[in-house]
């Protein structure tokens, strides 16, 4: 699977269409649910080719490619289940059980492998639940706004434009 097939098929995180959608789980699906973060990034390993790592890397991609897969790790893993291993992993390592975290950081700690970047689970843990705090703030305003959301170090940076 092309990491920028992936993101062609997902427009604001649902597939374009039910064939794509259909062929990106069916070929999902063929892995085990990982139990904790290790397993979960050899699935990703696995089921993307060099090519596709090498995409996973620009951080451009990144973007695009954390709005599809982040949609499709929470589905085809089952986080929003009470009794996900994966989730629970998360809870008992990290006191994290949002499933939305979980699989921004489970892409965010993939992508900076594959970059060699040194970065600290803890750090991207950190980033990740700022930036979902940024968004979840602006939403109380109520007033009307765009988000900028870029790619530093690593990490995704999340700005307010209003």
């Amino acid at each position: 699977m092309s990491v920028l097939s992936l993101i062609r098929s997902f427009k604001d995180g649902f597939a374009s269409s039910s064939n794509e959608s259909a062929y990106i789980s069916k070929t999902f699906n063929q892995y085990d649910i990982p139990s904790n973060l290790e397993e979960a990034l050899n699935i990703l390993n696995s089921f993307f080719s060099d090519t596709s790592k090498s995409e996973a890397m620009d951080g451009k991609n990144l973007i695009k490619l954390n709005f599809s897969l982040n949609y499709k790790l929470r589905e085809t893993w089952k986080l929003w289940d009470k009794e996900s291993l994966l989730k629970e992993w998360f809870k008992s390592n990290y006191k994290i059980d949002n499933p939305e975290i979980i699989s921004q950081i489970i892409i965010l700690v993939w992508h900076n492998i594959l970059i060699n970047n040194n970065i600290k689970i803890e750090e991207i843990i950190k980033s990740v639940i700022e930036n979902k705090k940024i968004i979840e703030e602006s939403y109380k305003t109520k007033k009307s706004f765009s988000l900028d959301i870029g790619y530093e170090n690593g990490l995704f940076k999340t700005k307010i434009i209003y």
